[in-house]
Formats: structure tokens, C-alpha cells, sequence
């Protein structure tokens, strides 16, 4: 199975070195956008994360990004 990478960007780029394998591109999204929707969901009363976005990647090029924000619906 692929790999994919899931780096975080807050205005900095942390980059995932671990990564989690996948069957497929779409579900590396889903997983990216479950992820982001959870992390908006833990941060009632912490930090803004509208302008964050999840960074997903595989070994060869970027696949998409999903912005918290986005992720919040």
C-alpha cells in the first residue's frame, strides 16, 4: 500500500516523517479531513485554527490540502 504523509501547516510547515499507509488517494483525503474536523473539535478554547490546513502528500508529490476550516462542516 502507499504511503502518504499528513504535515501540518499553521504558518510553518511540520512535516509528518512517520506517515500511514493507504489504499488510495481518496482515502488519505478522508483520512486528512477526519483529522482536521477532530482537531477543530478538541480546540474549542485553544488556539485559531482557521488558518491551518493538513498537508497530505505521498513519496513522490503533494495529493492535496485541507484547510481546518474547511474541515469544520
Amino acid at each position: 500500500m502507499p504511503k502518504y504523509f499528513f504535515d501540518i501547516m499553521d504558518g510553518v510547515r511540520h512535516e509528518d516523517v512517520r506517515g500511514m499507509e493507504f489504499p488510495n488517494d481518496w482515502s488519505a483525503k478522508s483520512h486528512a479531513h477526519d483529522y482536521a474536523q477532530a482537531m477543530v473539535k478538541r480546540s474549542l478554547h485553544g488556539p485559531n485554527l482557521a488558518e491551518w490546513e493538513v498537508v497530505v502528500r505521498d513519496t513522490e508529490h503533494e495529493v492535496t490540502r485541507v484547510k481546518f476550516s474547511d474541515a469544520d462542516e
